[in-house]
């Protein structure tokens, strides 16, 4: 596996007309908290050196690409020859969080995280004196928890804050007199499930 930017194009026909739909790529991001191997298995599975930044670093995203091994493209590259060999690719990002408070809160602004296609939750499960760990203790089931937590609670963030943009539009539509609907607008959120914080 290399790391390397791969363009691959791709179109799609809709009646007549043909559409170019950009890349076919997998956008995965890496979450979880500081020194839990993030890093380490980004390095891993781009092939990417050192990337030169401090530990735990000031929030900067590194971003490294990689091919996608499949036996069943090297037998069909074999019968047919093609004039192109176009590996399935993945995208990897990876966020330096700020700390182990940071949690899934720095990752609401950050367009990466935003527009990936999944999200892989690494949880730290190794003792190393080297490498204390944040909370004091390794406990992988209370970080995948917390870090769950601290997901749900980004996502909810995000709701609120449309819905507070959805409320200041509508007050704005009503005062200019372009708001033809219903006048009562009464958003309520249920959130279940446990918080510890």
């Amino acid at each position: 596996m290399r790391s390397e930017r791969v363009s691959i194009p791709r179109t799609a026909s809709v009646g007549d007309a043909w559409y170019d739909s950009g890349p076919l790529m997998l956008r995965a991001a890496l979450v979880g908290f500081a020194s839990s191997g993030k890093t380490t298995l980004f390095q891993l599975m781009t092939s990417a050196k050192e990337t030169g930044r401090a530990a735990h670093g000031k929030g900067d995203v590194s971003i490294g690409i990689s091919k996608v091994p499949d036996a069943r493209l090297d037998r069909l590259t074999t019968m047919y020859n093609p004039r192109k060999r176009v590996p399935a690719t993945v995208e990897f990002t990876d966020l330096a969080m700020p700390g182990a408070s940071g949690g899934a809160a720095a990752l609401v602004d950050v367009a990466a995280y935003k527009n990936a296609d999944a999200l892989v939750h690494v949880v730290r499960a190794f003792e190393d004196p080297a490498v204390p760990h944040p909370s004091g203790s390794v406990d992988p089931s209370r970080d995948a928890q917390a870090m769950e937590d601290e997901l749900m609670l980004a996502d909810l963030g995000v709701v609120e804050r449309r819905l507070e943009r959805l409320e200041k539009d509508l007050k704005k539509n009503r005062s200019a007199g372009t708001f033809t609907g219903s006048t009562h607008f009464s958003p309520r959120i249920k959130v279940t499930g446990s918080f510890s914080c």
